[in-house]
């Protein structure tokens, strides 16, 4: 696909406390022009801290977007011109009580790409120790589907297994992703979007987990059914064990 820049104009309309909202002009590869409302977010790290007893630190809160508390792994907004690394050590203070020996970039994607331009950086962190910094004063922790599948595929499929869900963006948005394993797919296609432009790949799945696992796919719904769908595929696929 060409890769040019098909904004024309972008206006702030709304600026708030955690995020500023702009009216994105677009214009769509026909050539026609649509107006979109896209959120501006700062970009955000999660860590995924592991101790010497093999265990995983989670952190508990009340996430507005799922009106209740979420487990979730520590995480928080990078500070304006923070880098990456020193924005994950810091929130691993902040939210465990923890600094880390070791710590390692592992990728990072987009957490809402159709609109919101938030980032977010993935980190491992080992070798941890005390090292306590002050919660932030608004953290209180403690520890119609075929459609979709026709109209962007094509397809329609025999079987249809439900993998989970999760919410989108907790902190700022109410929108919740549900997640589906589709298989024995035939053709029944159904008409596009008006303002769906779609290029379809067919890719292997072992070479869709390894282009996961080097961080070649960044869209954070994809990363989580190819997480979610992984027990179930490895009956098919055993050989993804070895990705």
């Amino acid at each position: 696909m060409e890769e040019t820049n098909p904004i024309i104009s972008r206006e702030k309309v709304l600026q708030a406390h955690a995020f500023d909202v702009e009216k994105i002009t677009f214009r769509l590869p026909d050539g026609r022009e649509r107006a979109y409302d896209l959120v501006d977010h700062a970009n955000a790290v999660t860590l995924l801290p592991v101790d010497d007893q093999g265990c995983l630190i989670f952190v508990t809160q009340y996430r507005l977007g799922a009106e209740s508390p979420l487990l979730e792994l520590p995480a928080g907004v990078m500070d304006e011109g923070e880098q990456p690394e020193a924005s994950a050590r810091r929130e691993l203070r902040e939210e465990t009580g923890q600094d880390c020996r070791e710590l390692a970039r592992l990728g990072g994607f987009y957490m809402a790409a159709g609109y919101s331009t938030e980032y977010m950086h993935i980190y491992l962190g080992e070798g941890l120790f005390a090292a306590p910094l002050e919660q932030d004063d608004d953290e209180f922790l403690s520890l119609s589907r075929i459609r979709e599948l026709r109209e962007e595929t094509g397809q329609d499929c025999r079987e249809l297994a439900r993998l989970g869900g999760f919410y989108m963006a907790a902190g700022y948005s109410t929108e919740y992703m549900h997640i589906y394993l589709a298989e024995g797919l035939f053709a029944a296609p159904l008409e596009q979007d008006e303002d769906e432009f779609l290029s379809l790949s067919r890719i292997p799945v072992k070479v869709a987990y390894q282009m996961a696992w080097n961080g070649e796919i960044r869209d954070g719904k994809t990363l989580s059914a190819l997480l979610l769908a992984l027990p179930r595929l490895l009956t098919r696929f055993p050989d993804l064990l070895s990705v």
